[in-house]
């Protein structure tokens, strides 16, 4: 659902706050290292068999 007259953005039920493109920063190599293993250990702890063999097909 867009706000009226919003250029951009968009409200679902985790809005927050509005994002603004020339603020947003990309992730370095550390932040992304950490998101990667914080979804395997969940996807362990769920024993999500379709995301863990996801990953191992990634491998080699």
């Amino acid at each position: 659902m867009e706000e009226r007259d919003s250029p951009i953005g968009y409200i679902d039920r985790y809005f927050d706050g509005w994002i603004g493109p020339r603020e947003f920063r990309l992730l370095d190599s550390v932040a992304i290292n950490r998101l990667l293993v914080a979804y395997i250990d969940d996807a362990r702890a769920a024993d999500n068999r379709e995301a863990l063999k996801m990953l191992e097909a990634g491998e080699g």
